[in-house]
C-alpha cells in the first residue's frame, strides 16, 4: 500500500471520481484546489454508500458458540439475526498552506466526517440498531529552514469525536496533541532528528444502551509523552548506518522504550544490489476498552443477575513488546528485472489474552484481559518483477510461522497464514488502455486459540481482481471497469474474539469508476 500526499499547489482545479458497484455501493469524491500569491488551499467532499450484505446475496449466519443457541434455549436470539452491515459516510476535508518566505511554510486545515452504520452482535448482545459516528479533526504546523542545512517543525492537531455505539457505548472524547522535531547535521557524515510530543485526552462515557457495558472511573483523564533521536551516518560511500531511540510515557500504564538500528550496505557500489539488516524493539499499550470495561450480556432465563458471558477489568496489564530481526536484499539484475527477498524472526512477549473461567452457574463464562504468554514468529517474503514501457510483472511468494507459548494460549487475532503467494500484471496498452490483474493465493488460517473448535478455521481461498482502464480527455480523465474477488462469490462468515456468531459476505463484485480532472 502506498499513501501519497500532495500539495495544495499540486493539486490545482477540480477533480471528481464516482464508483458503482453491481450491489449497488457507491464511492463519490470531489475535490477543488487553487493558488493565489502566497497561498495554495484545497477543499475536498466524499460520500460512501455501502449495503447490506443480505441485499447483495449474502448474509448466511454461521456460530462459533453452539452452547449459547437451540435446546433447550436460543440465549442471544441468534435464529432471528440478519446482517446489519451497511454503512453511509459523509467526509469533509480542508487544508491551506501560507509561504511567507523560501523559508517557512505555514499550514493548518480541518476535516470532518459522519458514519452512519448497522451494529453487529458483540458477546451475544444484539440490538440490531444503528451505530453513529463524528470526528472533528483540526491541525496547524509551522516548518522552516534554518541555517547551514537544518530545519524543523512544531504542530498541534486536535480530535473531538463523538461516539455513539449502540450494544456497547456512547462516548465523547477530545484529543490534543502538540509536536515538535528538529533536523541538524554534526558532521557531513551524521544527519540527526530530535523531537517529542505531548498529547492529552479525555474521554466521558454514558454506557450501552440497557446497561450491560459499563466503563467504572469515568470520565477518563489520560496524558502521554515521548521523546525521540535519531541518527543517519554514512559511514562510507557503500555503508550507512541508522540508529533510533524514543521513550514514551502513559499515565495509565507504564514508561517504555523502543529503538530500532539498521545497516544497509551498497555491494557493487552502484546500488544495483544492496543488503540491509535490522533489530529493533517495539510495544503496545492497553488502552481502556482492555483495562477499564466491565460486560454482563445474554441473561440466563429464570435466573435474575446471572449473564452467561462476563468480562472482568484488569487494571494490572503490562504492554505486550516485540523484539525483532531483520534481513534482505534488494537486487537489479538488469534494466528490467528486480528482485527483493526479506526475512524476519521475531519474539513477542507479555501478549494479552482473555482467560477463560466457568461460573457458579452452568453455562455461565468469566473473561478476564491477561499478559498470559509470549510467541515466536519467523518467516520470509521473495519477489521478482519485471518492467519496461508496455508492462509490469511480478510473482511473489510469503511465509509467515507463528508460535505460542502455551498450547492454545488464548490471542485478540487469528494467527497470521503460514504460506501465500500471487502474481501481479499491468499492461499498457494503446489508445491509452491499461490492464490490471492481481491474484492472490492464501492457505488455511490456523485455529484461533480463542475458540475451542477447529471450526475457526479459514479455508484457503484465491483472490483475483481485474481492472480495465482507459485514459480520457487528452489524459485528464479515466473510465474503469473491473472485478473484486472473481474466485469467490460469498466469503467465509468469520467469528471474532468479541464474537460468538458470524455471517457471509459478498466475495465476487463488479464496478465501474469515472473520474475527471479540470
Amino acid at each position: 500500500m502506498n499513501i501519497i500526499t500532495k500539495e495544495p499547489e499540486d493539486t490545482p482545479g477540480y477533480f471528481g471520481s464516482t464508483t458503482v458497484t453491481e450491489f449497488g455501493d457507491t464511492f463519490t469524491h470531489f475535490r477543488w484546489g487553487a493558488r493565489k500569491n502566497d497561498w495554495a488551499w484545497r477543499f475536498s467532499a466524499g460520500y460512501e454508500d455501502v449495503e447490506n450484505s443480505d441485499d447483495a446475496g449474502a448474509g448466511k449466519y454461521m456460530t462459533t458458540s453452539p452452547g449459547l443457541i437451540g435446546p433447550p434455549f436460543d440465549y442471544i436470539g441468534y435464529y432471528t439475526y440478519t446482517a446489519r452491515d451497511f454503512s453511509r459516510c459523509w467526509k469533509f476535508d480542508s487544508r491551506a498552506v501560507y509561504r511567507p518566505s523560501r523559508s517557512t511554510k505555514i499550514s493548518l486545515g480541518a476535516g470532518y466526517s459522519n458514519v452512519i452504520s448497522g451494529d453487529f452482535e458483540m458477546t451475544g448482545y444484539y440490538l440490531m440498531k444503528n451505530n453513529r459516528a463524528e470526528l472533528l479533526r483540526m491541525f496547524t504546523k509551522i516548518e522552516h529552514e534554518f541555517d547551514h542545512g537544518a530545519s524543523g517543525y512544531l504542530q498541534w492537531f486536535g480530535n473531538v469525536s463523538n461516539m455513539n455505539w449502540v450494544n456497547a457505548a456512547r462516548y465523547d472524547a477530545v484529543e490534543n496533541d502538540v509536536e515538535g522535531q528538529y533536523n541538524f547535521a554534526v558532521t557531513g557524515a551524521h544527519r540527526i532528528t530530535v523531537g517529542g510530543n505531548l498529547r492529552w485526552d479525555k474521554i466521558n462515557i454514558q454506557g450501552d444502551e440497557n446497561g450491560y457495558y459499563s466503563w467504572p472511573g469515568q470520565p477518563y483523564d489520560e496524558q502521554w509523552a515521548g521523546l525521540f533521536a535519531m541518527d543517519r551516518w554514512t559511514v562510507t560511500e557503500r555503508l550507512s548506518l541508522e540508529a533510533q531511540m524514543r521513550v514514551d510515557w502513559y499515565s495509565e500504564t507504564q514508561t517504555d522504550w523502543s529503538n530500532r538500528f539498521s545497516a544497509l550496505y551498497d555491494l557493487d557500489g552502484e546500488k544495483n544490489h544492496i543488503v540491509r539488516v535490522s533489530v529493533a524493539k517495539a510495544f503496545r499499550a492497553p488502552l481502556a476498552s482492555l483495562r477499564k470495561v466491565a460486560t454482563h450480556t445474554v441473561p440466563i432465563p429464570g435466573w435474575a443477575g446471572f449473564y452467561a458471558i462476563n468480562v472482568n477489568p484488569n487494571e494490572e496489564l503490562k504492554n505486550e513488546e516485540t523484539w525483532a530481526l531483520e534481513a534482505g536484499y534488494t537486487g537489479r539484475l538488469s534494466d528490467k528485472i528486480t528482485v527483493n527477498i526479506n526475512t524476519f524472526h521475531q519474539r513477542l512477549s507479555d501478549l494479552i489474552g482473555y482467560r477463560t473461567s466457568a461460573g457458579m452457574l452452568p453455562g455461565t463464562f468469566f473473561y478476564t484481559p491477561e499478559n498470559i504468554d509470549g510467541a515466536t514468529m519467523y518467516g520470509g517474503e521473495a519477489e521478482l518483477a519485471y518492467e519496461d514501457k508496455r508492462k509490469k510483472l511480478s510473482v511473489w511468494y510469503a511465509y509467515d510461522n507463528f508460535d505460542l507459548d502455551q498450547p492454545d494460549q488464548p490471542i485478540r487475532a487469528y494467527r497470521p497464514v503460514e504460506h501465500k503467494y500471487g502474481l501481479t500484471g499491468r499492461l499498457f496498452l494503446d489508445d491509452g488502455w491499461t490492464l490490471n490483474a492481481n491474484l492472490k493465493v492464501n492457505g488455511m488460517t490456523p485455529k484461533n486459540p480463542f475458540f475451542e473448535s477447529d471450526k475457526a478455521n479459514l479455508r484457503p481461498c484465491t483472490l483475483l481482481d481485474l481492472t480495465l482502464a482507459k485514459s480520457i480527455a487528452d489524459g485528464r480523465g479515466e473510465i474503469m471497469v473491473g472485478v473484486n474477488d472473481l474466485c469467490n462469490t460469498t466469503r467465509e462468515a468469520v467469528g471474532e474474539t468479541i464474537t460468538v456468531s458470524g455471517h457471509t459476505t459478498p466475495g465476487r463484485m463488479f464496478f465501474a469508476r469515472f473520474q475527471l480532472h479540470f
